[in-house]
């Protein structure tokens, strides 16, 4: 009786998933759930990433996501008052061909006080070289990913402080490039 009952549902609820116009496509959702994580706009992200394990349970991307998501959750994910604005400037354009770090980083400082009519600074600590050059090319991203792109190719970390961002010298033994994408 149990199996009578058990095929019907399945086979409604396979019939429900394979309708066209009921579901994203997987590649669109992921888009719009990573957006939502970049903007800190963790509730729509969490949804959309639950949507995404419902088709795919096994999802490392997005099982990586909600244990992200969890955390950030947990801990308050407050930040500074800068950090959590940053998180919602998308800069349109970036074509960094053979850039110095410093003229990427004043780049991005314009365009985020364009975008958000936000001021900041970026504080070079000892041991950055402002002349390391670096090529990039992204279009229609968040800051805080510019700034882990920027980080991996000139060997540096950020940190937000209250009133600026902070560039740090990345070395082997603290810092390995950030695999996930993370708030600076």
């Amino acid at each position: 009786m149990k199996r009578l009952l058990f095929f019907p549902m399945a086979l409604a609820a396979g019939l429900l998933l394979a309708a066209p116009g009921l579901q994203a496509q997987p590649s669109s959702l992921l888009s719009e759930a990573q957006r939502a994580y970049a903007s800190g706009d963790y509730a729509q992200a969490k949804l959309q990433f639950e949507l995404i394990l419902a088709q795919d349970p096994n999802h490392i991307v997005a099982k990586n996501y909600m244990k992200m998501i969890a955390a950030a959750q947990k801990q308050g994910r407050a930040g500074s008052a800068l950090q959590q604005q940053l998180r919602g400037v998308v800069i349109p354009n970036v074509d960094f061909r053979e850039a110095t770090l410093e003229a990427s980083l004043d780049f991005l400082r314009q365009q985020i006080e364009k975008s958000a009519d936000l001021k900041t600074s970026f504080v070079l600590q000892p041991g950055v070289d402002p002349a390391r050059t670096i090529t990039l090319r992204l279009a229609n991203v968040p800051v805080t990913e510019v700034l882990r792109y920027i980080g991996d190719l000139a060997q540096v970390r950020f940190s937000v402080d209250q009133y600026a961002i902070s560039v740090h010298p990345r070395t082997a033994e603290t810092d390995a490039p950030a695999a996930a994408p993370a708030a600076p």
